[in-house]
């Protein structure tokens, strides 16, 4: 009878055993019953469970085992002599092996949790120090992205003054803002923000000098007696790069406004390329007779591109997009225009990655 029990039992702990070996290859193997030193519970959870897991097991309910297996206690001998003791208080093997798997599951994702894998190349677990994010304005980024617009600043009183870098930055900022709906002044302080980040107070103060003029009759006071056109922006101080940098914006939002009225219902406006000129033609044509059907206000724009591109205006009801794939014309109309209302103007041509060149419309009273 004892050599048919413990063969039994010696059947169970295999199974267990090749479940184990299944779930994890680095489980310790658990060898049959009649190799375990006497004082070692004939159990392989014993081997992966503690006290605490061991009372969340036995405290599961286990169905009723057949009469002829309940509460057995079997004795049996190791190699040494040595007298063992098992109890069949389980249950029937799948109920164990279910709760089983659900607490070597959370036991297996500790021990990954606390033992992280390595690359190949590390011996211990380390922190790697994040790499600093690019600025915002690279020089890469400014060339690649705004070098196709950038012949057009050579037409600025203080281009001489400012490094390439620092023009390329403050024209992204004038396309950000250029058709927002603020006042010169803070268009002009929102465009060259980024590169004085901590001189709002500062910026602001400069901007009324230089929007009013006082910027060359207050030189003096900052430090200079020469001229703006011969300060160097790499020696000048914070103050005169900031006068600088505001007086360049200013103009570059000058030449991306394109304003019309009544009195001035055509404009025309030149932007040069590295292609050649981008050349815009408007034509306002206001309501002279509300009486009249369909004699609403009405803007008729025209655009020379040189290479083929994109022409997209946005007005409140939606955008109107036109393209071209070669040098030539492009054309458009607005209807419905309110005065005072702004109405962004962007051109794109067929070169890759870009920012586009933006303008905004402007309807005056």
């Amino acid at each position: 009878m004892n050599n048919e029990t413990e063969q039994e039992l010696n059947a169970i702990i295999s199974s267990i055993k090749e479940w184990l070996q299944a779930v994890s290859g680095n489980i310790l193997a658990i060898d049959p019953i009649a190799n375990f030193p006497a004082e070692t519970p004939v159990s392989g959870l014993d081997l992966i469970l503690d006290p605490l897991e061991w009372e969340d097991l036995e405290s599961t309910p286990a169905p009723r085992l057949p009469s002829s297996q309940q509460h057995q206690e079997l004795d049996s001998l190791d190699p040494s002599g040595s007298t063992m003791v098992y109890k069949s208080n389980w249950g029937e093997i799948p109920t164990v092996q279910k709760r089983f798997q659900s607490i070597l599951k959370h036991r297996i994702q500790a021990e990954m949790d606390d033992r992280l894998p390595l690359f190949p190349w590390e011996t211990s677990i380390s922190d790697y120090e994040l790499e600093e994010p690019a600025p915002l304005f690279s020089q890469a980024l400014n060339l690649s992205a705004l070098q196709q617009w950038m012949p057009q600043l050579n037409t600025l009183s203080v281009r001489q003054q400012l490094p390439e870098s620092v023009l390329a930055q403050i024209l992204r900022g004038c396309f950000a803002v250029i058709s927002t709906p603020r006042q010169l002044g803070v268009k002009i302080v929102k465009a060259v923000g980024e590169l004085f980040p901590e001189e709002g107070q500062a910026l602001n103060d400069v901007a009324g000098l230089v929007l009013t003029g006082g910027f060359r009759d207050s030189i003096g006071e900052m430090g200079v007696t020469a001229p703006p056109q011969l300060i160097d922006y790499a020696t000048a101080t914070p103050d005169q790069q900031m006068a600088l940098s505001l007086m360049a914006a200013k103009q570059i939002i000058d030449n991306l406004t394109l304003s019309v009225s009544t009195s001035n219902p055509q404009l025309r406006r030149q932007w040069q390329t590295i292609y050649g000129n981008v050349d815009l033609q408007l034509s306002y044509h206001p309501c002279q007779d509300v009486s009249k059907r369909g004699a609403n206000p009405s803007l008729r724009l025209q655009v020379w591109l040189p290479k083929g591109g994109r022409m997209t205006i946005d007005n409140p009801h939606g955008s109107v997009v036109t393209e071209r794939a070669y040098p030539g014309y492009l054309s458009a109309e607005l209807f419905d225009l309110q005065p005072s209302q702004l109405y962004p103007l962007e051109i794109r041509l067929l070169e890759g990655e870009q920012t586009p060149l933006s303008f905004a419309i402007s309807i005056l009273n």
